[in-house]
This record gives C-alpha cells, sequence and structure tokens, in this order.
C-alpha cells in the first residue's frame, strides 16, 4: 500500500504535512516484543503509549538509516526503576537487532 492509495492515508489537506513525512520513509516495521511488552504494562498499566514498537527505515544518500525510540530515555518520564531495568532490556535488544543489518 502507497501513498496513491486511498485507504493508505487522508488527503484532507490538514493531513498533507503528514503524507510530507511519510513520502520520506521507506519502511515502518513493527518491532515489539510481545512477553517484554507485556511485562512493562503489568509494572505501568499506561505505559502502553510509550512503547518503543516501530523501527523506521529510510533511504539515504549512500545506505539506508535504521532509527528507533531509545526505550530506556522514554522510559525516563516514569518514576519505576523496575521498569527502567525493563527498558534497559529492551534497548540492548533493539541495538543488537540494528547492528545485526
Amino acid at each position: 500500500m502507497g501513498l496513491d492509495d486511498p485507504h493508505c492515508c487522508s488527503r484532507r489537506s490538514g493531513d498533507r504535512s503528514i503524507a510530507k513525512v511519510l513520502a520520506q520513509v521507506n519502511w515502518i516495521l513493527g518491532a515489539c516484543n510481545p512477553s517484554m511488552a507485556h511485562h512493562a504494562i503489568e509494572m505501568e498499566p499506561r505505559v502502553g503509549a510509550m512503547l518503543p514498537c516501530n523501527v523506521i527505515l529510510r533511504e539515504v544518500d549512500g545506505g539506508v538509516e535504521v532509527s528507533a525510540i531509545d526505550p530506556a530515555a522514554s522510559m525516563q518520564a516514569i518514576e519505576n526503576p523496575a521498569l527502567h531495568d525493563v527498558a534497559g532490556q529492551v534497548r540492548d535488544l533493539l541495538a543488537e537487532a540494528v547492528a545485526a543489518i
């Protein structure tokens, strides 16, 4: 499904900036680890919206850029040391995956 697909995204004028950003992104990959996500949500039920479940692949001059949110940094907003430990584990898993590319 591409940006020219009517089901991809809205074409209302307010959404043009979103479409422009999406045109620059080649792939958005789901990278959620369900067991780690479940563990984090058990510790902090409202954390679901902050889970780092996307990895962005974008074509750049000379190759492909891989981007992801640092889970440890994003979880600093929540005062829960156990959650910070899980976020550190997820960061390590993401770093391993990116290094393997």
